[in-house]
């Protein structure tokens, strides 16, 4: 039973447990209040003794308002001054009745703390105004102190409303526990372990199956990197009003190792970035799965992850579907550390470029020989299979959604097997690569050299009873 005496206050804006000062900050708060007998004449939001806003309430009497005439709205602007120390300041509320009576009320206590390096600050703002982003990190027996690194860089994002979904592979009882033991310092990580080993690609797309429904954007995550403070926020950015169409964004990285050594300060030492033609990125990915952030709305596309052919990858996969629903956003500046170290399932491994006449000539040389063409076979289960099912796949998916053009080209590369014009039409795309570093590095000549052993295969297995 409520007090003629209390007011009832409800308030309607997020706030955050703890609001890291710096040199001042403030942030919005909205409400509502309500006293049992009469009206409220005046309102004032009050932090630590000092008056914050100053809200005008209801001046009808109670004996002609109904009791909702009583409920009184209230929202303001609460400004925070710089603390030196870790402190609490009290958040209240005082209310001056219809009959002069005044009444306080403590809302809620807030946690303010200085700004320190080793702390992000936190939004001063309510979360409500801020989309919630899904971080998906797929994990196996991951190199303990690496993935401490990954979680604190996580967690000192200046982008806090998150929440990261870890999908571990099985790993052994002790990495679990040693990852649990990590991931309690903060509830917004939850640790979902499979039933069984399925391996990394089908391990992202488990992780990516548990995204809740309520999130915006999802990220990926590797389990052994280190994201930049700003990595989150920067690439929200790229999902501006003007880029309605825009579906993924991804950044640039920094490679380095084990230990945090700067190897280089980008990761396109030896290729072209492309983020804008289809089938380059279909040829040759260049979209790395934790540089990314997507909009929620491609799950619905994304999942489930078509068979996997070769070394197809969740990222491959995701970066061409993004692109030929939509369109993609380039950041170009490195917004984490991509580690190299012997336990990497990929590496920055892109392969030499060839210029033009020797990709000609090794590609007729390596059917005169058992070797090449047992390196052909190898280009044509690994590559040409991989991009027909690729292109496939996209088409199924996509569906209208891909322009009239893109289709086009998807169905060429989707019967590349039977098209001679196929082929025509990937030599001279191969041109483009001659004498300068290109965004394929001349993967249409590998799929020739595929192709030319598909063909040569065929033509003297069916005139010698043989198959080589």
């Amino acid at each position: 039973m409520r007090s003629e005496q209390e007011l009832i206050i409800k308030i309607e804006t997020q706030i955050p447990e703890r609001i890291v000062t710096g040199a001042g900050t403030a942030f919005y708060l909205a409400g509502s209040c309500f006293h049992m007998a009469q009206p409220i004449r005046r309102m004032e939001i009050l932090l630590d003794g000092q008056v914050q806003s100053d809200v005008p309430g209801q001046t009808r009497s109670s004996a002609d308002s109904k009791s909702e005439n009583l409920l009184n709205s209230f929202s303001a602007i609460i400004q925070v001054a710089p603390v030196a120390a870790a402190t609490s300041a009290d958040l209240s509320l005082r209310a001056t009745l219809l009959d002069g009576q005044v009444l306080q009320q403590r809302i809620l206590v807030l946690n303010l703390i200085p700004f320190e390096t080793e702390v992000a600050p936190l939004p001063a703002a309510s979360f409500e105004d801020a989309p919630l982003v899904a971080v998906c990190m797929a994990t196996y027996n991951p190199p303990l102190a690496l993935f401490r690194r990954q979680i604190d860089s996580i967690v000192r994002q200046s982008h806090q409303h998150w929440r990261c979904i870890v999908s571990d592979d099985l790993s052994s009882p002790e990495s679990l526990a040693a990852m649990r033991e990590v991931l309690a310092r903060d509830p917004r990580f939850t640790l979902s372990v499979a039933p069984q080993r399925a391996g990394f690609y089908r391990n992202f797309e488990r992780a990516l199956s548990l995204v809740p429904a309520e999130a915006q954007f999802v990220m990926l995550c590797d389990q052994d990197d280190c994201w930049h403070a700003g990595k989150t926020e920067t690439l929200l950015t790229a999902f501006g009003e003007r880029q309605v169409r825009t579906t993924l964004a991804y950044s640039d990285m920094r490679v380095v190792d084990a230990s945090g050594r700067i190897l280089s300060e980008t990761f396109w030492t030896v290729r072209r970035n492309n983020y804008t033609d289809l089938v380059s990125l279909l040829l040759a990915n260049c979209v790395t799965g934790a540089a990314t952030m997507f909009r929620h709305e491609l799950l619905d596309l994304l999942l489930p992850f078509p068979p996997p052919v070769s070394d197809l990858y969740h990222d491959h996969w995701l970066g061409c579907l993004a692109l030929a629903v939509g369109r993609l956003e380039y950041v170009d500046r490195p917004l984490y550390d991509y580690t190299q170290h012997d336990g990497n399932v990929i590496g920055n491994n892109a392969p030499p470029r060839q210029d033009f006449p020797r990709l000609i000539y090794y590609t007729f040389r390596e059917m005169f020989s058992a070797e090449g063409r047992e390196r052909a076979r190898a280009i044509y289960f690994e590559k040409v299979l991989k991009t027909e099912a690729l292109a496939q796949a996209l088409l199924v998916r996509g569906g209208n959604r891909i322009s009239p053009r893109n289709r086009r080209r998807l169905r060429r590369l989707a019967n590349l097997e039977h098209s001679w014009f196929g082929w025509a039409w990937l030599a001279l795309r191969g041109l483009k690569g001659w004498r300068r570093t290109n965004e394929t590095m001349g993967a249409e000549y590998l799929l020739l050299l595929g192709l030319t052993w598909r063909c040569y295969s065929a033509l003297f297995s069916s005139r010698f009873g043989t198959e080589r």
